[in-house]
């Protein structure tokens, strides 16, 4: 089959959903498959197939909100500007979509909500498989970004989420507590076909024994905690335990590997909690195995997972983890027995874990021991793709045209109209501006640089330029938490911000 994977991110990336479909392409393509990958560039500012064709995003994004914004605002009126954003990106995304050619593919395998939603809509008479990786509905009750939202934002969000499940036949999930989550939404359970994650193990277990030119402090065990520097994945809390092991005495160090748009705070945190000299920060890495070979302990102190990445390469590695019970973690670990799991949010079971397995070297190899075995079992990438391939055969066995497709980029009625016929009120937020430079290493202004302002979902609102001086600005912005990319080209830097009510926030950035 010649099989064509497709997700809003931008590809690619480090983090979990760039590592699965690295991986599904590299296993279909062992097993004689042709595979392409549709995504944004690194950037954000072109639209593409990896090694093929490009789509030049920022004269569409102008073309689709001068079609586009004026119905929504005819059709709906009152709708609050942050749908309105989100609605034109993803028509955006859409017509972007519709410039590509699907003629050579037997079947199309979406990634995420805007994919799905976007390839339903755009692609008539090819099969669309989809993978959800996350509940986007969960993500936000727990990192608390529903409490900032207006209820008809909220409803928004969950039907979103709800019809990107419900217009595609063929859906996969990597753990039973995603498919539970989306079930709770409305979509009809029948639907689901759990395939977790896999790896390919010997591939893994060869990049261990490469050389990583970190080194292991003497006589003090290692802590790693490899994850993406965003609210959800709780370094605060292994931060705040870290402090009072230190304080006690204990002998350790920690790496914290990952980037995200929280690293300028948390790095703050940890030289205001005083554990700098105990915590470095090693950057997102490509030999993660090799200093999995080398570490005595992993920490995952996550708020919300689906079925965390890192936790598999741990458990391969031979690594003691310690956990959090939340989503599909409680999937991976068996609490005492190939693992220790414990209640999110909490510092003191993060601190009394580590205290003893910094302890007692026995019961983490003894912990890591029971964890491999399963895992060796367990992650194997021949069985997750040959689960993918089962499920995309009865895809291109009973293909159909798909119910939601339309002939051009319009209004998703289906989506908007039963969210705003609910009635929520949505009143006028407060709002802000937001102004900053953007400069080179050098320090000199960067001209033209695309300054992209996204929603803690990640999915880009609005997009300015900055000027000859590296100026940028953006006006009338509901009051509110928010990420921003930097980007020429294919460089890019992210950075997480808030905007005040009636007030001016600035980010000065380096390129």
């Amino acid at each position: 089959m010649k099989i064509l994977l497709v997700t809003y991110s931008a590809y690619p990336r480090i983090g979990g959903r760039s590592t699965y479909i690295s991986l599904l392409k590299s296993t279909l393509e062992r097993r004689g498959h042709s595979v392409d990958i549709l995504a944004h560039a690194p950037g954000q500012n072109e639209i593409y197939i990896v090694g093929g064709k490009r789509v030049n995003k920022a004269a569409l994004r102008r073309r689709i909100a001068a079609e586009i914004v004026p119905q929504l605002h005819r059709r709906f009126p009152g709708l609050p500007p942050w749908i309105v954003w989100r609605e034109t990106e993803r028509y955006c995304f859409e017509e972007a979509i519709r410039q590509f050619d699907f003629s050579p593919y037997d079947l199309i395998h979406t990634q995420d909500i805007l994919s799905s939603l976007a390839c339903q809509r755009a692609i008539r008479d090819r099969p669309i498989v989809a993978t959800f990786h996350n509940c986007k509905a969960e993500e936000w009750q727990v990192n608390g970004e529903a409490e900032q939202k207006l209820p008809i934002e909220r409803a928004y969000v969950a039907r979103e989420e709800l019809l990107s499940v419900e217009r595609t036949k063929w859906v996969i999930v990597p753990s039973r507590w995603l498919k539970n989550a989306l079930t709770r939404l409305g979509a009809t359970s029948e639907r689901f076909r759990v395939v977790s994650y896999g790896m390919d193990i010997p591939r893994f277990q060869q990049s261990m024994r490469q050389p990583t030119e970190l080194k292991k402090p003497a006589d003090c065990p290692l802590i790693l905690c490899p994850a993406r520097f965003v609210p959800i994945k709780g370094h605060t809390f292994l931060f705040a335990a870290l402090q009072r092991l230190k304080e006690e005495g204990r002998r350790f160090v920690c790496w914290v590997a990952g980037n995200g748009v929280l690293e300028q705070n948390l790095q703050q945190e940890v030289r205001l909690r005083g554990i700098d000299d105990v915590v470095r920060f090693i950057g997102g890495r490509s030999d993660l195995p090799a200093i999995l070979a080398i570490t005595d302990i992993v920490v995952l102190p996550t708020l919300h997972d689906t079925l965390p990445l890192v936790i598999m390469e741990a458990q391969l590695a031979g690594v003691a983890v310690i956990s959090t019970r939340v989503g599909g973690v409680t999937e991976m670990i068996e609490h005492g027995r190939t693992g220790l799991l414990g209640p999110a949010g909490d510092p003191d079971y993060l601190w009394h874990s580590l205290r003893n397995l910094l302890a007692n070297q026995a019961e983490r190899e003894r912990l890591a021991r029971n964890a491999q075995t399963v895992a060796l079992q367990t992650y194997s990438d021949a069985r997750m793709v040959g689960h993918t391939v089962a499920l995309y055969q009865e895809a291109v066995r009973s293909a159909a045209a798909g119910e939601a497709y339309v002939e051009q980029t319009t209004i998703d009625e289906r989506l908007l109209g039963p969210v705003y016929r609910l009635g929520l009120p949505a009143p006028l937020r407060p709002t802000g501006t937001l102004v900053g430079t953007v400069r080179a290493p050098d320090g000199r202004p960067q001209p033209h640089a695309a300054v992209h302002l996204m929603d803690m979902s990640w999915v880009t609102l609005a997009v300015t330029h900055c000027d000859r001086n590296g100026r940028f600005s953006f006006h009338q912005i509901p009051a509110g938490k928010y990420a921003m990319i930097i980007s020429v080209g294919e460089c890019w830097k992210s950075r997480e911000l808030v905007v005040h009510e009636n007030e001016v926030t600035c980010c000065h950035a380096n390129l």
